[in-house]
């Protein structure tokens, strides 16, 4: 009976140890595997070195994912010029997977995220960015769900905040202590579809505010209420557009900016109560002279101060600090089209001319002698409200003119209603 247990006993420590040095064979055959992964990773060979096996699987996912987006297009090498582009964006670039995951990141985030390549390339955004933005990622990683012909290229701009292991002094911390930083992330979506269908978002970031906004000579800085509604503007505005501080303060941003900008400016208004910074994009505002001009306007909700035990009442509200550029000159519609009158009228006759000329030629004559005083009077409307354009002085309208010109929009949609009605009364008209 002894002699049985000492043979099972031995057996039972025999097994363990073959398993044991099976097991060992085992890790080291995989430690083998991942040093030979890890060395053809395109790294520094200071960086394979310190690479955990974890990171040797995200880097080699990120690296299949490159090679398969880069696939069709010809190997360029880094040269200068890539890092002096980097230097002037004021910022950093970075790739995006449809699920989020971040397939590359250019070598300069650790400059403004306080993150290095390595410890973010292959996570997904989702773990870095504020709760509150993942829907706004998410949709504009899923745009790309629409498009099934051909190649296409999206257009994407929006405001969203990451974690930033950077303190005040430029220091790098702890990620746990990190703090949110906002990004304003534009750039497209290349969507290829084909036997392999690939698409990836390509993103230049900038951390806001930008530094250079105030060195640009066309440039000027706005003061606003929580409503968009001037309460402070320096003497470069005046310069730039024409308009005086008296006669902005207290008006709104939305009546200087075209008709055509208002939603994407109140996308970005939301944008900015919601983030407390954010780029406007370009949008179009009037000039005192005439026309209007391309801007840009970054923005920052400045926290009003809070009371002290001296002053309790002392508290002063939110506030919004604008500093907008001026992209362009003054559009040449209304110093081309609108600055001669005489010309205009000239015009409009030749019109009237060919028009009637139209109707002889197809025959269609006008049996109502209501109809033909109809058209005339039309023409006549046509005309006298080219005068007016062509005489019209932008300045910010007063509460009786913007009633006046609200019941001449009236007016007009009238005569567009009576102009449709009279085409289609002259076409039924037998020959």
């Amino acid at each position: 009976m002894q002699r049985k247990f000492i043979v099972t006993l031995s057996y039972f420590f025999l097994c363990r140890a073959i398993s044991r040095e099976a097991a060992r064979r085992r890790r080291q055959v995989e430690s083998e595997v991942f040093e030979d992964l890890s060395r053809l990773l395109p790294l520094q060979p200071s960086v394979q070195a310190h690479l955990d096996k974890p990171s040797v699987i995200r880097f080699t996912l990120s690296y299949i994912r490159m090679h398969t987006l880069l696939k069709e297009t010809e190997e360029v090498e880094a040269s200068e010029e890539t890092n002096l582009y980097l230097r002037i964006l004021e910022g950093f670039l970075i790739v995006l997977s449809t699920e989020g995951d971040m397939i590359y990141l250019s070598d300069n985030v650790n400059k403004y995220m306080g993150l290095t390549q390595n410890e973010l390339m292959g996570h997904n955004i989702f773990e870095f960015t504020h709760p509150c933005d993942h829907e706004e990622i998410r949709n504009n990683l899923h745009l790309t769900a629409g498009v099934k012909n051909l190649c296409s290229d999206l257009v994407l701009h929006f405001v969203m905040r990451i974690k930033s292991a950077l303190t005040h002094r430029g220091r790098s911390a702890n990620l746990k202590s990190a703090t949110w930083k906002v990004l304003h992330c534009q750039g497209r979506a290349k969507v290829c579809v084909g036997p392999a269908s690939v698409s990836c978002l390509l993103l230049t970031c900038q951390p806001l505010p930008l530094s250079h906004t105030l060195l640009s000579a066309h440039t000027f800085t706005s003061q606003h209420s929580m409503d968009m509604r001037f309460t402070y503007c320096d003497q470069r505005m005046t310069l730039l557009l024409g308009f005086s501080t008296e006669e902005l303060l207290g008006r709104s941003i939305y009546d200087l900016c075209h008709t055509m900008d208002i939603n994407h400016l109140t996308k970005n208004h939301l944008n900015l109560c919601f983030k407390s910074q954010s780029v406007s994009g370009q949008y179009r505002m009037l000039v005192r002279s005439g026309g209007y001009v391309w801007v840009e306007t970054h923005s920052a909700v400045i926290p009003g101060s809070q009371p002290s035990k001296s002053r309790p009442g002392a508290h002063q509200p939110l506030c919004i600090l604008c500093v907008t550029y001026v992209l362009r000159c003054v559009c040449a519609i209304a110093k081309q089209h609108l600055c001669d009158f005489d010309s205009s009228q000239r015009r409009f006759q030749v019109f009237a001319g060919l028009f009637s000329c139209f109707i002889e030629i197809k025959g269609i004559q006008c049996l109502c002698e209501g109809l033909y005083i109809r058209l005339q009077l039309l023409i006549t409307f046509i005309i006298s409200l080219w005068t007016r354009l062509c005489t019209f002085e932008p300045k910010l309208e007063s509460e009786e003119q913007s009633a006046f010109s609200k019941k001449h929009d009236r007016t007009f949609i009238k005569y567009r209603k009576l102009s449709s009605f009279c085409f289609l009364s002259t076409t039924d008209v037998s020959v």
